[in-house]
């Protein structure tokens, strides 16, 4: 499966990606992976991003930001992030699909005329990172509250 690796830095190159995605994918974003639809990039494109990247301290990602609209919000995205597809697969469950030569050449161009264009810098207090929390299936409510630090 083709992607496209773009680096905070700006380094741009396609590179095909084997199964299972959540590790090849995964080992490009240096983590666990987490799929982001941002508004400056055209359906059906998604970039996949590292999941925990603003809790490991990441570079900011100015091109990524600049579709994701980090100047409206502040949310930064950081990292280096991979350009895919996102579609329904055959149990019509959203998937990742690889890129084809004319994706690539169409999104080649749009991080083209993105580099060529003002780039947002990196917020100065961005909101604050969260982390997920795993509560196993049998823990109940007073416990998953123990868990978080509040007293019984």
């Amino acid at each position: 499966m083709k992607g496209i690796v773009i680096t905070p830095e700006g380094e741009t190159f396609v590179k095909d990606f084997p199964e299972p995605l959540y590790k090849t994918v995964g080992a490009v974003v240096g983590g666990l992976i987490q799929v982001v639809n941002p508004h400056g990039l055209p359906e059906p494109f998604c970039m996949v991003v590292n999941e925990e990247g603003r809790l490991k301290k990441l570079p900011f990602h100015p091109i990524a930001s600049c579709w994701y609209g980090t100047q409206k919000h502040g949310q930064p995205i950081v990292g280096t992030v991979v350009l895919l597809k996102e579609a329904l697969n055959d149990e019509q469950e959203p998937d990742l699909f690889g890129l084809d030569d004319s994706d690539v050449r169409v999104l080649m161009a749009i991080i083209k005329t993105t580099k060529a264009s003002r780039l947002p810098e990196e917020p100065k207090n961005p909101p604050p990172a969260t982390q997920a929390i795993e509560i196993p299936p049998d823990v109940d409510f007073g416990e998953f509250l123990a868990m978080l630090g509040f007293g019984r």
